[in-house]
């Protein structure tokens, strides 16, 4: 599982993306944001090993991403 936290300025309806190195989408979740601190938990039990990029995003806008590693 990875949990994330999120600190907006006001509510929010984020997507949350999981990409491989390759581009390909493995995960897309949306997630609803309120005003102040949020902790989005997503599951990733299901992807194999391996690296992976995640993109967080509002209304298309891209946020932020991050890569990590599923072990």
């Amino acid at each position: 599982e990875i949990n994330l936290n999120v600190s907006v300025e006001k509510t929010l309806n984020l997507t949350v993306e999981v990409y491989t190195l390759m581009g390909q989408k493995v995960l897309a979740a949306d997630k609803l944001t309120t005003a102040g601190e949020n902790d989005i938990h997503l599951s990733v039990e299901q992807l194999p090993a391996g690296v992976y990029v995640l993109s967080l995003s509002n209304e298309g806008q891209l946020i932020g991403s991050t890569k990590f590693v599923k072990q």
